[in-house]
């Protein structure tokens, strides 16, 4: 079997941290290839001096990490004859905003260079154990889904499932579930849940995981934030629900319990 290409597509927002993504993406090299082409898109204007020796690109950042990940990824199709076992490691800079999140990923990349050697292995990623149940997602159904923060597709996946960001009518979307940012009465338990955990919806003056990190409790003044975020977390679970309408097996490319729970206690020790 001939040996696969590695790509890396990285999505560059947050500030201050150009240093420690540099050092990132050189362990990254280490542990995927020598040989692998990293493509840095930058969706926030920050200065790209640290990335000289990546492919740097101005990102749009219409649609956060989505965008920026298909941008990579028409460069990479515009540039390389790649091919349909070829792989693209999709990773946004929230891997660095924790000393868990860095190390997991640093694993999962091992896990990467190991499952690519497998011929029939597609797709990659942090599988989450979905607390809604089985849902429906414009029109496919998903459980458990990746976590787009760091996963991988071959270009064989991404020739089934089209483009890394679709066209999703998320107006509409929003429209059918929220009455002036509360969630409708209508909208199934399963998916109240799931929206009061993250983003503190339909808890009036709650706040959610990650309205917390952000400091976003559920107001109207951040409702515009956390719709976007909500957005991306779509987007999230339909990449998984094409996936499987397409019959693309994930590898799941956690650490193992152990593991998980030695950097979790390493993170709190250290502050981080």
């Amino acid at each position: 079997m001939k040996k696969r290409s590695i790509y890396i597509v990285y999505v560059l927002f947050s500030t201050g941290r150009e240093r420690r993504t540099a050092r990132y993406l050189e362990s990254l090299e280490r542990i995927l290839s020598p040989n692998c082409v990293v493509v840095v898109v930058n969706n926030r204007n920050i200065s790209l001096r640290q990335f000289d020796r990546w492919v740097a690109l101005y990102g749009s950042n219409v649609d956060h990490e989505f965008s920026g990940w298909q941008e990579g990824l028409n460069y990479l199709s515009n540039t390389y004859a790649s091919d349909q076992a070829d792989v693209v490691v999709f990773i946004n800079d929230t891997v660095l905003d924790s000393f868990e999140n860095r190390w997991t990923s640093k694993l999962a990349a091992k896990k990467v260079s190991r499952l690519t050697e497998h011929i029939d292995v597609h797709a990659g990623g942090q599988i989450v154990r979905s607390k809604m149940g089985e849902v429906e997602i414009f029109g496919s159904r998903v459980k458990n889904y990746v976590a787009t923060n760091f996963f991988f597709l071959t270009f064989f996946a991404i020739g089934k499932i089209g483009l890394i960001n679709p066209e999703i009518d998320f107006d509409r979307y929003v429209e059918e579930n929220f009455n002036s940012g509360m969630l409708k009465s209508s909208v199934p338990i399963t998916y109240s849940v799931f929206y009061q955990e993250w983003l503190g919806f339909g808890r009036k003056g709650g706040i959610g995981k990650w309205g917390k990190s952000k400091h976003l409790p559920f107001a109207a003044e951040n409702f515009s934030a956390l719709r976007k975020k909500l957005e991306m977390i779509l987007r999230e679970t339909n990449l998984t629900a094409r996936l499987n309408l397409h019959g693309i097996r994930i590898a799941d490319t956690r650490s193992n319990l152990i593991v998980r729970k030695l950097l979790r206690i390493s993170s709190v020790l250290s502050g981080h």
